[in-house]
């Protein structure tokens, strides 16, 4: 009985860490310095207020022209537009980078502020800095490469990425 036990605790533990299942790599569109994608982004809702959470990578060339990925890219977003109390998560967001700035920040590990920049939801128009294609609203504003604000006192911050080839 208890190996009958353990062993069907084993299957329910290797059910539950099976690695989800492989995500094909985004299209890079023509022009684009590069695409954000953010995973596994968790929300968090009060009265007047919600928040998201969540860790990506960015699919970008490196200096030889070969495809690359940088990871791990941090995000936080955020609105005053929150209805009730819960948390959960919600579907990956996706970002087509345009601007040279930001492509060097996001690889520099600097944070990025998205009301310093040209962020468009349609389609990409010759001023855009980056087109959120998927999972952020209009009114939901972000951070990538968010700093703890302990840190920042101290002048702690985030290190280069490794653009790692593909």
């Amino acid at each position: 009985m208890h190996t009958l036990i353990v062993i069907l605790w084993g299957v329910v533990l290797s059910l539950f860490a099976m690695s989800a299942p492989a995500r094909s790599l985004p299209t890079i569109p023509s022009g684009a310095h590069g695409v954000l994608t953010i995973t596994s982004v968790k929300v968090g809702s009060l009265p007047f207020l919600h928040g998201l959470k969540g860790e990506g990578r960015y699919l970008t060339y490196n200096a030889q022209g070969k495809l690359c990925q940088a990871a791990p890219v941090k995000l936080i977003a955020g609105a005053k537009t929150g209805d009730r109390i819960g948390f959960g998560e919600r579907e990956d967001i996706e970002m087509v980078v345009y601007s040279e700035v930001i492509s060097k920040r996001l690889l520099a590990g600097q944070k990025t502020v998205s009301i310093d920049f040209n962020i468009d939801y349609q389609m990409h128009n010759p001023r855009t800095d980056i087109q959120i294609t998927q999972g952020l609203l209009r009114e939901e504003g972000f951070i990538l490469h968010p700093h703890k604000a302990w840190s920042s006192w101290f002048g702690v911050h985030s290190n280069a990425l490794k653009c790692e080839t593909i």
